[in-house]
């Protein structure tokens, strides 16, 4: 029996085998890397998207107030929203069962919107949502007013503000 003679047996060697393993690890590793930040992206879109969302109902609560005083009478047009200024903000407020919100005057911390069963709802109702909205509204002429929803809340551990405006006119 030779003893240099070649083995004619086929198959990996340990050191292709834990090479082979080591490109597989660095392969799945970067697999659950992107998976990751792919997950944390829709969780900060679907915060700025929510919060787009209540700055935009906060623009048309005032829209609203605007037209339906036009319907009572045209010579108040502006009642109900023209006390939300810089210096005392206001927020919508549903009251208890009313599906038309008024506007009422908070202070910055009392802004605050909480959630009750999957809606979001401004006062203690519910629970801490995470989102601050504040509605600004300043006379900019005789008849229109520049009106601001502002919507605050943390991303992660970063303060985030979205600001949506609009110019509201006395349009009979």
């Amino acid at each position: 029996m030779n003893l240099l003679t070649r083995s004619n047996h086929k198959g990996f060697t340990l050191i292709e085998t834990l090479f082979s393993i080591l490109i597989f690890s660095a392969a799945l590793i970067s697999l659950f890397t992107i998976a990751g930040r792919g997950i944390s992206a829709t969780e900060d879109v679907r915060q700025e998207s929510t919060a787009h969302y209540l700055a935009q109902e906060g623009l048309e609560v005032v829209r609203n107030i605007r037209d339906s005083n036009f319907l009572a009478t045209s010579s108040n047009w502006d009642a109900g929203f023209s006390t939300c200024t810089s210096s005392s903000p206001c927020n919508l407020d549903y009251g208890s069962g009313t599906t038309t919100p008024a506007l009422v005057n908070c202070a910055a911390a009392a802004c605050d919107i909480a959630e009750l069963n999957g809606a979001f709802v401004s006062g203690s109702l519910g629970t801490d949502s995470g989102y601050n909205r504040q509605i600004f509204v300043t006379s900019v002429g005789s008849d229109e007013y520049l009106v601001a929803s502002q919507v605050k809340w943390m991303q992660k551990t970063i303060p985030r503000t979205i600001v949506l405006r609009t110019i509201l006119k006395k349009w009979q």
